[in-house]
């Protein structure tokens, strides 16, 4: 059969999103360079006829299209999306595989922990022991940790200048063990890691600030440390953009490797599978009150919560408190699949963060009915080496609403799914299978996908939130810089595959201030941020050089050379392709 390798000009497309060589592959054609690409698939269905969930692709509508939507108790992280046809649904009737996805990756990540291996799920925790590990019942909560506890940090993946002499760790060099470093950050190094991404910080209602942690599985942890992609200069140079597994495979399910001329190198991926990105918030849970020195401070209910111990300084005055009690309040899960290598993007949260029972007082608002139109109350300052951390007894705590609600479409119901298909019905379902668990207090608040992940093609030179181009600069960046701008006001980002919802992902704890955008008044006009910002795929397209992952764009040493958005100051994108850096 004929090769099915096509040859792009300048602007390159990522190999890593797409599928699979048709035909016979030699080993030479295991390796692809910089600029070619594989024939992309144009379906959803699982493409492995030998996977135990195939179903052959198909272009009717069946009678139940959502009959193996079968919510269960198992420690399997799933490599694919449910096999259905997108060609006869609506995006929104999708919706409904793309929650279950999401929601079985949740069961994977918090299914108990193997106590010597990363990553790797306790084979003696079966579906009906599941609920005696971290229970629920006060008495007996058995706090194990779990899979997604183990996995790396960026910190680990990334060491900055001490990667030099000091390169990352094996993924398995030493075992998991709490308490664990919880003073991260998503987008770079903060000495404190208060802020939300490019935001401000989160007061809770006991005034304690919102800490967050950033973590990848062992797929992307290994490719990064085994091509040493913690050191810019590994990296592919603009207008390549960086590829993170899965890479493709050929007819006999074997990784092909990339050759990337740039920098003289063979990206290889050794460890089978999906990479998945973690992002988690935490608030430091209270265990007893002092009415007289922090009156505002009230019991947390630890039988709501899933609870590790962390080692956490103190903001204002730098100690390290550790053994502290930290419980789950947020988590958004990236997973890069054959079929979806933009990402299914999907976020959840604790259920008592807004509102909560009648005696329980939410997390981030207060028990009265107060909606907040911009979604929160106010904003703290950002916390930086000018402005530090403000005193317990001075903060205020920021009290937080929904703009975006939890989808409750599509409507209807399933004989597997009788609380509905929405993603309300969803979390209805599987709130239920975590009877007896903390894990019964967590719900998904929404999932994204590009509608099309075949027609991406990432444009960093058209991102359209960097500033304008200089006038001197050629009609041709202009022209495109313009025409991003209008194309981000109704579908961004255009060139992702055109993702739904394109607007609203967001998680309370960890986009706070981007719900809906406060305006800002210059003159007689008002101004707002950009819908893009509301969008887990719209802000990360400003790191679709590095496929989609801000941590992998921020964090490689050294940092100050930018991989290729407009900007006054990437001159080199201009000169000529040998004389780019």
């Amino acid at each position: 059969m004929k090769k099915l390798i096509v040859s792009l000009a300048f602007v390159c497309v990522s190999i890593s999103f797409f599928l699979s060589l048709c035909g016979t592959t030699t080993e030479a054609e295991k390796r692809l360079s910089a600029g070619q690409t594989l024939k992309p698939n144009t379906n959803y269905s699982v493409a492995d006829p030998s996977a135990p969930d195939y179903e052959a692709p198909h272009n009717t509508r069946v009678k139940d299209p959502y009959f193996k939507v079968i919510p269960k108790l198992s420690p399997k992280v799933p490599v694919q999306l449910r096999p259905h046809s997108r060609l006869v649904m609506t995006d929104v009737e999708d919706r409904t595989f793309f929650d279950y996805f999401a929601w079985q990756t949740f069961v994977g990540l918090v299914w108990p922990a193997d106590q010597k291996l990363r990553g790797v799920s306790d084979q003696s925790v079966t579906k009906a022991n599941f609920a005696n590990y971290n229970s629920s019942n006060e008495s007996k909560p058995n706090r194990v940790p779990i899979v997604m506890e183990t996995f790396r940090t960026f910190d680990d993946a990334f060491p900055g200048a001490a990667s030099i002499t000091n390169p990352p760790p094996a993924w398995n060099a030493e075992p998991y063990s709490r308490p664990f470093d919880l003073d991260l950050t998503s987008k770079g190094h903060n000495p404190t890691a208060l802020d939300e991404a490019f935001s401000s910080p989160l007061i809770d209602q006991n005034r304690q600030y919102v800490r967050y942690g950033l973590q990848l599985n062992e797929v992307m942890y290994e490719f990064i440390r085994q091509n040493q992609w913690y050191l810019k200069e590994n990296l592919p140079k603009s207008p390549t953009q960086a590829a993170l597994p899965p890479l493709p495979v050929d007819t006999n399910g074997n990784i092909i490797s990339l050759q990337q001329p740039q920098t003289n190198t063979t990206i290889q991926q050794t460890v089978y599978g999906n990479s998945i990105e973690l992002k988690t918030s935490w608030r430091l849970m209270i265990t007893a009150e002092d009415t007289v020195g922090y009156p505002w401070r009230k019991v947390d209910d630890l039988s709501r919560y899933f609870v590790s111990t962390a080692n956490v300084s103190n903001a204002v005055t730098g100690e390290i408190m550790k053994n502290r009690l930290v419980g789950l309040v947020g988590l958004h899960i990236v997973v890069k699949t054959p079929q979806f290598t933009q990402g299914i993007w999907s976020s959840f949260e604790h259920v008592d963060n807004l509102e909560a029972p009648a005696g329980i007082r939410p997390s981030f608002h207060d028990t009265s009915d107060t909606f907040y139109p911009q979604g929160f109350s106010y904003q703290p300052k950002a916390i930086t080496s000018t402005q530090g951390a403000v005193k317990e007894e001075d903060r205020t705590p920021v009290e937080v609403s929904r703009i975006y609600k939890i989808p409750t479409t599509p409507v209807g119901t399933s004989p597997t799914l009788s609380d509905g298909l929405s993603t309300v019905g969803l979390n209805k379902a599987y709130q239920k299978l975590f009877k007896g668990t903390v894990w019964q207090y967590y719900q998904l608040v929404i999932t994204q996908w590009p509608t099309d992940p075949t027609s991406f093609y990432a444009k960093p030179f058209l991102y359209p939130r960097g500033p304008k181009p200089d006038p001197n600069q050629p009609d041709a960046i202009q022209a495109a810089y313009q025409r991003a701008v209008e194309n981000a006001t109704s579908a961004y980002p255009r060139w992702a595959g055109l993702p739904i919802p394109q607007t609203g992902s967001l998680n309370a704890t960890m986009e706070t201030y981007f719900q809906n955008p406060d305006p800002q008044k210059n003159g007689n006009t008002m101004t707002f941020q950009p819908l893009e910002n509301t969008s887990c795929m719209g802000c990360h397209y400003g790191a679709s050089d590095m496929d989609f992952s801000w941590g992998l764009k921020l964090r490689t040493y050294p940092q100050g050379y930018n991989q290729g958005r407009i900007n006054q100051e990437d001159t080199d994108l201009l000169k000529e392709p040998a004389n780019v850096k």
